[in-house]
């Protein structure tokens, strides 16, 4: 018995969201910990496919400007929609843009002690957002929009759940938010003793298909779909639909029972699954009306495209990810306070004003020098010295720029600088300048590097594993396999980065130096 299952589904159970995962929050200044506080859901689930909103509340005890630092991951293939968070009373919410823009438009401002919050994608399923300064007085919340599928159990399709359990070590208050549009089956059953909402029961026949189609602006419909089957080993087709990417894997076959898979199409039509086995051809028909229009599943899509297809240029990625809106490699999400837009607008119309006289600055740059120069927004990084006989400590830039380093719990003296866009690379020295309880001052100078190469790597298959020979600049490299699952490589006592081969097949390898300089290394054999 073959089954198609086209729906629009929505439960008034209370729902705790599990597509993101809450990895660290903390204070940049003192390093201490938030604390959450509660966790509000908002998810609306269309066949196969769900659409959540996380609002994550954690108290802020600063009585000070502080900047919060913000980690989190989502499985695959969910994809980030969208980021926003709370100043004081106001909904911030981000916008997507060329991250090298973002970059500088955020340290203009924060340079000025004001409030934007950025968001960048640090792999091609984890991300990290700061935000400065959170308001005194008031909690930090942070909004995440993310995409992606209900999980597939036993006992019936599940709503994904909220996972903080890395941030705390009690229950969290989550409160659902859900309306309900047509009647379903729904009940709660426990999984690994806890409660879980079941949305639709379990079917029994060989291989039933459920998908949900939207009309995107661009005039193509994008369809998503979840194939269930008694017959994982059988390798699925998909026609009447073009350019389908399979999420885990890219070939569909060695995903089990379960199987996700994202295509698009030109206006209304009939979809197949067609499955060729040695005893017989299953064939699943269904019918794509393309009456809703919406870019839910386009984003599913496209985010499944950038990271299953070969880009030769930078350029290209983002502009594919601003088309489609979805996080990359060379994109940011920029949260800007209405109060700042003025603001926000002018130095927008710098940087592009800078980035057309970058050739000139370059020459001239480099009859003065013989490092390398890499396009780059800047940064913040941290002054962290311990000085114990010191009441007070000033630091002062190499532009002539002062101002007074903080004591954190540890008997650290430190603080964030700016690196203006324009800072070429090199190695810089910063003059700290400590002041006594008698009022005799001394003073100790450090050394910091601006750095914008990504290391490099090479990789090879050696006795069952992907090895990596790195740059000596490596901090941290994480392959990316044809699941979409990512695993961090370990060093042997060569020195290599390895991972082993069992794991799947490989994409490609993320490298990431102390600088956060990142570079991808596609693999294919």
């Amino acid at each position: 018995m073959k089954q198609v299952t086209v729906a629009i589904l929505l439960t008034t159970l209370p729902v705790l969201a599990n597509s993101q995962v809450i990895d660290r929050v903390y204070n940049r200044d003192t390093y201490d910990n938030f604390k959450i506080k509660k966790v509000e859901t908002n998810s609306v689930i269309k066949g196969p496919m769900v659409k959540q909103d996380n609002v994550f509340t954690f108290d802020n005890p600063s009585k000070g400007l502080t900047e919060a630092s913000f980690w989190f991951s989502l499985p695959v293939p969910g994809v980030l929609s969208g980021f926003a968070y709370w100043y004081k009373n106001e909904f911030v919410p981000g916008i997507l843009m060329d991250k090298q823009k973002a970059w500088f438009i955020y340290t203009a401002i924060t340079s000025r002690n004001e409030d934007p919050g950025i968001m960048v994608q640090t792999s091609p399923s984890s991300y990290h957002a700061q935000i400065f300064p959170l308001a005194v007085g008031y909690d930090l919340r942070v909004q995440l929009t993310t995409l992606g599928f209900l999980e597939s159990n036993e006992k019936g399709l599940l709503l994904p759940e909220a996972d903080v359990s890395a941030i705390s070590d009690t229950v969290v208050p989550q409160i659902g938010k859900v309306t309900q549009i047509q009647p379903i089956v729904r009940k709660v059953v426990e999984i690994n003793g806890k409660k879980r909402s079941v949305v639709s029961d379990p079917k029994n026949d060989e291989t039933t298909l459920q998908y949900y189609a939207q009309k995107h602006k661009d005039g193509h419909t994008y369809v998503v779909g979840m194939i269930h089957t008694l017959h994982p080993e059988d390798p699925f087709q998909i026609k009447g639909l073009t350019n389908v990417f399979w999420a885990r894997p890219q070939n569909g076959p060695q995903d089990g029972s379960v199987k996700l898979f994202m295509g698009r199409r030109d206006g209304a039509g009939k979809i197949q699954v067609v499955t060729d086995s040695e005893n017989k051809t299953e064939i699943l028909k269904g019918t794509i009306h393309a009456n809703e229009k919406g870019n839910d599943t386009a984003k599913l899509w496209a985010h499944q495209k950038l990271n299953q297809t070969e880009w030769r240029r930078n350029k290209d990625v983002l502009n594919f990810s601003l088309k489609y809106q979805i996080p990359s490699s060379q994109t940011a999400l920029l949260a800007v306070p209405t109060e700042q837009m003025k603001l926000f607008r002018q130095k927008a119309a710098e940087y592009e004003r800078q980035q057309k006289a970058e050739a000139r600055r370059q020459r001239e740059w480099q009859k003065n020098r013989d490092m390398n120069w890499r396009d780059s927004s800047g940064g913040d990084p941290e002054i962290r010295v311990q000085i114990p006989e010191a009441v007070k400590v000033v630091a002062t830039l190499p532009g002539g720029r002062e101002f007074e380093l903080k004591k954190d719990r540890q008997g650290f003296w430190g603080g964030n600088f700016d690196i203006p866009a324009e800072t070429p690379e090199g190695d810089y020295t910063v003059t700290l300048t400590a002041t006594r309880q008698d009022g005799t001052t001394f003073e100790k100078t450090l050394q910091y590097k601006v750095d914008r190469t990504a290391p490099t790597g090479e990789i090879i298959t050696k006795n069952g594993f992907y090895s990596l020979k790195p740059s000596e600049t490596l901090a941290r490299a994480v392959a990316v396999f044809g699941s979409g699952q990512e695993f961090n490589m370990v060093p042997n006592d060569e020195g290599n980065y390895e991972v082993p081969v069992a794991k799947g097949r490989l994409v490609k390898i993320m490298l990431i130096d102390n600088a956060h300089n990142v570079r991808e290394i596609k693999w294919s054999q």
